[in-house]
């Protein structure tokens, strides 16, 4: 037979067990709208029940045996995938984009129309072949080509050093999660092993593997005691036991950041990032940006390289021949022959066959240096050399679109997977709003309970 004070333990726990479970829907219901929040809800189980008795076993009444957090590891690493992916495009897009900018072509200013500009100023000359304003404006136009060669360049070469710099800035992020991540798995794995479950450190974790997610892509592996391993794509652990190491940002030939471990900084891995703003940054800086400055580089060698000779043939006013029109290596630094820009008499209009008597009329090494600019160039790919320019803009809008195009397909997908763990994971108010009338009728029964109890209790004084 069971005792008063039994029942009164019985309505205790049950008080204190619905009393657990108004609790953690109230931390429910206040973190509706944290990102990254994981929905709890409360195990209850029935105790042991008593010795059995002549009547049979008596119930020991419930408790709150665990909190548990509602979560889908597998969704959740599809997700962290998507989201590596998602910003790969995302900072591919925006360096893409600002390479498309610098080569815009537009009417006035554009590559296409300055070199059309400067050989139509050759055809100029031809009309007036001793016309010195004529030997002016084909300078002009020159320094206009050779400046808008450099404009890009320098532009290509500076946003080829800021997307270098995010890539450093990068490997500190990386390493700075890394960090963080180690230490939280010593303390989930502890709060584990005294059989306690470490809820909010685990979401904090995942916030943390969501923030990596957005540099580099891994892979991770929950250990039974809770210990997240997270391995990089050329197999090495970045965050476990033990680690390999931090990522180190190493200078090559060039002044650019290769990325390797600090334990082997000789064995770059940059090649095998290949996801997150970190695989972004690099095709970018590696690809659309270093293929601009070599298309430029093409540019003004295959220029200077179809002028420099066609102009050594000729002759200028002086009858003197075998001049370089232009100088420089690139596109960094072609530039007019400072001899020609201080002689502009000296500009070779004429064959070298004209003789001194006819120089003044001959115009042939002007025409044949106006028609250049419809001359198809083996060094460019057998295109023009407007057809070139034009050629190297729609390349950068082709990595433009294509990144924009896997970028969209990237967000379709996140917040797909969203949503699902949004169904799974996410807090509805309405439903916790059930159960918190539920738990609270229960928790009013239960202090009526020992309430009644009591009473009873008071009654057998009253007799006593």
């Amino acid at each position: 037979m069971t005792t008063i004070n039994h029942s009164l333990w019985i309505g205790r726990d049950a008080l204190v067990a619905h009393q657990g479970a108004i609790a953690v829907t109230g931390q429910n219901i206040s973190n509706v709208n944290t990102p990254g929040y994981s929905r709890q809800r409360i195990v209850l189980e029935t105790k042991a029940p008593m010795t059995a008795y002549p009547e049979g076993m008596i119930g020991n009444g419930v408790y709150l045996k665990t909190v548990q957090r509602v979560y889908d590891r597998f969704l959740n690493n599809r997700l962290n995938t998507a989201l590596q992916d998602q910003h790969r495009w995302e900072a591919r897009q925006s360096v893409v984009q600002q390479v498309e900018a610098v080569f815009q072509e537009t009417e006035e200013t554009g590559l296409s129309s300055r070199i059309g500009g400067f050989f139509n100023a050759w055809q100029d000359i031809a009309s007036n072949p001793t016309g010195y304003a004529e030997r002016l404006t084909v300078i002009g136009k020159a320094k206009d080509l050779a400046l808008g060669l450099k404009q890009a360049h320098d532009s290509l070469t500076s946003l080829q050093r800021e997307t270098d710099a995010q890539i450093r800035d990068g490997v500190n992020a990386v390493n700075s999660l890394a960090t963080n991540l180690n230490a939280l798995n010593d303390q989930i794995v502890r709060m584990k092993q005294r059989g306690q479950n470490p809820n909010d450190l685990e979401d904090k974790r995942d916030a943390m593997l969501a923030d990596l997610a957005e540099y580099v892509d891994f892979t991770t592996n929950e250990s039974s005691e809770g210990l997240v391993t997270v391995t990089l794509a050329d197999g090495k652990v970045l965050v476990g036991r033990p680690p390999e190491g931090k990522l180190v940002a190493v200078d090559d030939a060039d002044g650019l950041a290769k990325i390797a471990w600090s334990s082997d900084p000789g064995t770059p891995i940059t090649g095998q990032i290949g996801s997150g703003k970190m695989k972004g940054w690099i095709e970018s800086r590696d690809g659309t940006i270093q293929n601009g400055l070599d298309r430029m580089d093409a540019l003004a060698k295959a220029i200077r390289d179809a002028v420099n000779p066609l102009h050594q043939a000729g002759k200028g006013l002086d009858g003197v021949g075998g001049r370089d029109f232009f100088i420089g290596t690139g596109a960094s630094d072609l530039a007019v022959h400072p001899d020609i820009e201080a002689n502009p008499t000296w500009i070779a209009a004429a064959s070298a066959d004209a003789i001194d008597g006819t120089l003044a009329a001959d115009n042939r090494n002007a025409l044949a240096m106006a028609a250049l600019v419809n001359q198809a160039v083996s060094d460019l790919g057998s295109a023009t050399f407007s057809q070139y320019a034009a050629w190297s803009a729609a390349q950068v809008g082709q990595d433009v679109r294509n990144a924009s195009q896997n970028l969209s397909y990237q967000k379709a997908v996140v917040s797909q997977l969203q949503n699902v763990r949004d169904s799974i994971s996410g807090v509805s108010l309405d439903e916790e709003m059930a159960n918190l009338i539920q738990y609270q009728h229960a928790y009013a029964a239960s202090a009526r309970m020992i309430t009644t109890v009591n009473q009873m209790m008071q009654d057998l004084v009253t007799m006593v």
